[in-house]
């Protein structure tokens, strides 16, 4: 019997997928890290940004919302995230950088 996947390991690896323009692989990956810890604070963010580049912005809003509800965030991190979704084109790839650093980083983004 083989282990459960490590959700911060595909997490971190969704990310960089995302960075790499995989935005399918990003997304089977965060699914596997939900699957697992269903309330993973760095699977639910990129997923939110994944939603979002692909146009869902009202399930991406519905995740970044449920991740600020199971883990509450710094408010400046919390208003960079909400800034973004408001001036990014749903058509458009992937978030400014300060997003990405902040997700693999933990800090606010800025």
């Amino acid at each position: 019997m083989s282990a459960a996947p490590d959700p911060d390991t595909l997490a971190q690896l969704a990310l960089q997928d995302l960075q790499n323009g995989q935005v399918a692989a990003a997304e089977s990956k965060c699914l596997q890290a939900l699957a697992v810890k269903g309330r993973h604070p760095r699977a639910l963010s990129v997923l939110g940004v994944i939603l979002h580049s692909r146009g869902r912005d009202e399930d991406a809003v519905r995740v970044f919302n449920a991740l600020t509800q199971f883990e509450p965030t710094p408010a400046s991190q919390a208003v960079s995230i909400r800034s973004w979704i408001a001036r990014a084109p749903s058509s458009g790839f992937g978030p400014p950088s300060g997003i990405a650093i902040a997700m693999q980083s933990g800090a606010p983004a800025t």
